[in-house]
């Protein structure tokens, strides 16, 4: 069975600390634990999914300009 130390999932996790992922096991139960405690099996994939990021969204279509240069837009004349 695999064993990840708590501090080590967070950095993993993309985190400074390990408060937030402590916070998590607390709110979840698990009582006692701290950054050098080690985490196993189940309780290793519910962490890493809770804080698994979402896919980022696509980028937005690129947007076309028409050419710079060449002829003048027309230009509205009032009419006095």
């Amino acid at each position: 069975m695999d064993k990840v130390r708590v501090r080590d999932l967070a950095k993993e996790l993309g985190m400074e600390t390990s408060k937030e992922v402590l916070a998590f096991l607390e709110r979840i139960g698990v009582k006692g634990k701290s950054a050098s405690s080690n985490l196993e099996g189940e309780m290793i994939d519910r962490v890493r999914a809770h804080f698994r990021k979402p896919a980022p969204p696509p980028p937005p279509p690129a947007r076309r300009d028409p050419p710079r240069g060449g002829r003048p837009s027309p230009r509205r004349v009032r009419a006095r």
